[in-house]
């Protein structure tokens, strides 16, 4: 379902979100001028039982000075967000970075099941220190297999933290410790099932 150059006149009502044919797995807004109450009607929508979709776009609407991550709620389908020409900056970057942290096993609080696998910021302003902090957060994150980061102000200095984090790298203490946690939880699971 495309939803484009909504205005802010136009309002989203529950009614809307309520008459989505229940097969949608894909929405689409774009160049859209939603404001917060859409987005968080949008969010609400998204964690309901009955929402199937897995892909949402918010393409061209400026999420600079908004709560777009209320539309990636901690229980939710969507695997895959695209957010090419929002103005995010580097500012919407640390949000969403909290957001891709806390999708390992041990990082969230229980019951999120957030599995983005896709993520797009195409065309948004990011600089070298948004990509370190996306860069760290990647270190952890197992569940984001493709991030797009075309056409933003992105020096080699961010390409470099980048790289590094997607090569072999040392564990810190913190993961370590973290992993073996995870090793022993396996190993008592395993030696409980025989």
């Amino acid at each position: 379902m495309i939803i484009k150059g909504m205005t802010a006149n136009c309002t989203v009502s529950m009614h809307f979100w309520n008459n989505i044919p229940k097969n949608i797995s894909k929405l689409t807004f774009t160049d859209s001028n939603i404001d917060q109450e859409v987005l968080g009607d949008l969010g609400l929508h998204l964690m309901t039982n009955e929402c199937l979709i897995n892909e949402l776009t918010l393409d061209g609407i400026d999420l600079s000075k908004k709560n777009f991550m209320c539309c990636l709620p901690p229980v939710t389908r969507v695997k895959k967000l695209w957010l090419r020409f929002c103005r995010l900056g580097d500012a919407g970057v640390d949000r969403i970075s909290e957001t891709l942290q806390c999708q390992g096993d041990d990082f969230c609080d229980k019951g999120e099941t957030r599995t983005l696998q896709l993520l797009n910021l195409d065309c948004n302003g990011i600089t070298c220190a948004g990509v370190k902090t996306l860069a760290q957060v990647l270190r952890a994150n197992r569940t984001l297999r493709i991030l797009s980061l075309a056409k933003n102000a992105i020096k080699d200095e961010g390409a470099l933290a980048l790289v590094n984090v997607l090569s072999k790298f040392a564990l810190t203490e913190d993961e370590l410790r973290w992993k073996n946690t995870r090793e022993l939880r396996r190993t008592r699971i395993l030696e409980w099932t025989y």
